[in-house]
């Protein structure tokens, strides 16, 4: 398919919402984050699916608009997953899609696992190291490492960010 570009496949049907597993080619994991639109192969054409949400649960979970029944997910299970070319930065080295998928996070609260309600993330500064959120917390300006380690779930749907923090960084 001239123009697109292979991700990976769908995988089962994951509760009784419409939710898919999916599977991943690793170096298309930070543009899959990054788009609001895949395309999927049915009936040997492409066709777009837009991405309400995406979960990880040990395996990648992913909500389509319009997929709302297992009935419906159950049919779009072992399709091939695929991205528009122009919507692939880190295979290719255009751009920055770590810098994309980080600047996504502006506007998300944070939800801490011990603490609750941390914040909204208000600018993201990139460090060398990694990437850090700023957010208000207790009237005090603080920075969040946006690392994996800490990032639980995103929900891009309700524009939240749950975090398990590492303990005394919220009292710095």
């Amino acid at each position: 398919m001239n123009g697109y570009v292979s991700i990976g496949h769908t995988k089962k049907a994951r509760g009784f919402k419409g939710a898919l597993r999916v599977a991943l080619h690793e170096p298309y994991l930070e543009d899959f984050f990054a788009t609001e639109v895949v395309f999927l192969k049915l009936n040997e054409q492409l066709l777009p699916f837009f991405i309400k949400e995406i979960v990880e649960e040990g395996d990648l979970v992913v909500c389509f608009e319009e997929v709302d029944t297992k009935e419906s997910a159950q049919k779009l299970t072992g399709k091939e997953l695929f991205l528009a070319e122009k919507d692939i930065r880190s295979a290719t080295g255009q751009g920055s899609s770590a810098k994309l998928k980080e600047e996504q996070f502006i506007g998300f609260t944070i939800f801490d696992k011990t603490y609750g309600e941390v914040g909204t993330i208000e600018e993201i500064v990139a460090l060398p190291q990694q990437a850090m959120a700023i957010v208000r917390y207790n009237r005090k300006e603080i920075l969040i490492p946006l690392s994996d380690a800490f990032i639980e779930e995103i929900e891009k749907s309700n524009r939240i960010l749950s975090m398990d923090l590492p303990e005394g960084l919220l009292n710095l």
